[in-house]
């Protein structure tokens, strides 16, 4: 897993995709053989599977505002804690999106001037302080 510093400095683009899809939403990379008869060998190619599909890369978590509500569904940011969610609010104070704890005294958990990548970042920040739970 990232550390926070890298996880608050990330942009959007496949590296972030790649990150969420795997430490969010569960996808796995594999390594996909196939036999090519021109030469008899065979070409070796990373795929990732997940939610019933195989594809050669993550969906765009970072860039697409549908995709970033499925981040954010599947991480439960918007979600009572009543039923294992977070509570947290997204807003956008003068050019930046800002998700905030509700709990917390509005404390800010992520930001950016793109509220994709500010929920990529949220679920990403939340994954990190569950893994450093005893």
């Amino acid at each position: 897993m990232l550390t926070r510093e890298q996880i608050e400095t990330m942009e959007a683009g496949p590296e972030m995709n790649a990150v969420v899809a795997e430490y969010v939403m569960g996808w796995k990379q594999e390594i996909q053989r196939e036999h090519d008869p021109q030469d008899d060998d065979y070409i070796e190619y990373v795929m990732w599977v997940g939610h019933g599909c195989i594809v050669p890369s993550p969906p765009d978590y970072s860039t697409d505002i549908a995709e970033a509500w499925e981040v954010a569904e599947e991480s439960k940011l918007f979600h009572s804690r009543d039923i294992g969610g977070c509570e947290y609010v997204l807003s956008k104070r003068g050019e930046l999106w800002t998700i905030a704890d509700l709990s917390d005294d509005m404390k800010i958990i992520a930001y950016d001037k793109s509220e994709k990548v500010a929920i990529c970042r949220a679920a990403l920040l939340r994954v990190l302080e569950q893994e450093e739970e005893p």
